[in-house]
């Protein structure tokens, strides 16, 4: 059991060190792109709001999520709202309840900022032998094929 631990553990460990050394080329990518940068609060609601069937979820839930007051968040989709990534959209039959929805254009942005990620990517795996691409290929397959199999669980 102790062994199935510690397996499990260097597993999330080589994770986090990936996950890392990546996010630093992911955010000078988005310097490239757009306005909002990728370690901000305004990245974070963009990719909330992408995940979502419908690409929207209510100021309340963005709130908790993000652990910031309703005026922070306020000023925030204040912004986001003035540069057309999103739109606030209140409801007569919950009047109570204000819901913040990706527009095109936030997905469209979202797309390209994933775009030039994945160019960047590219030059670093062109300098990879085509063993270790297809090693790393059939990794990245599976890893997404495990984070949908227990997405939600």
């Amino acid at each position: 059991m102790k062994d199935d631990k510690d397996k499990v553990f260097k597993l999330s460990e080589g994770l986090a060190e990936f996950v890392f050394r990546f996010y630093g080329e992911l955010q000078e990518s988005s310097h490239e792109v757009g306005k909002v940068k990728v370690n901000s609060h305004s990245f974070n609601i963009l990719l909330s709001l992408n995940r979502q069937k419908d690409k929207m979820l209510s100021m309340s839930k963005i709130s908790n999520y993000l652990q910031t007051t309703k005026q922070q968040l306020s000023k925030l989709l204040n912004d986001l709202e003035d540069n057309g990534y999103i739109e606030r959209i209140r409801y007569k039959t919950d009047r109570r309840n204000v819901y913040v929805k990706l527009t095109e254009y936030g997905m469209k942005y979202l797309f390209n900022l994933k775009e030039a990620f994945a160019e960047k990517l590219d030059c670093e795996i062109s300098k990879y032998s085509n063993d270790d691409i297809d090693i790393l290929s059939d990794v990245i397959i599976k890893l997404n094929l495990l984070f949908q199999k227990h997405q939600g669980v």
